[in-house]
């Protein structure tokens, strides 16, 4: 069995606001990657 290591991203001031919305990242990547997925939400 392999575990994932993922974390989820979401626009706090959206949900403030009654909006949800976010994405699930794959942990084990790039960390530029990373930066740019969170740079999107």
């Amino acid at each position: 069995m392999s575990a994932e290591i993922r974390i989820y991203v979401a626009d706090l001031a959206a949900y403030n606001s009654g909006h949800l919305h976010g994405v699930w990242i794959d942990a084990t990547l790039d960390t530029d990657y990373i930066q740019d997925q969170v740079s999107i939400c």
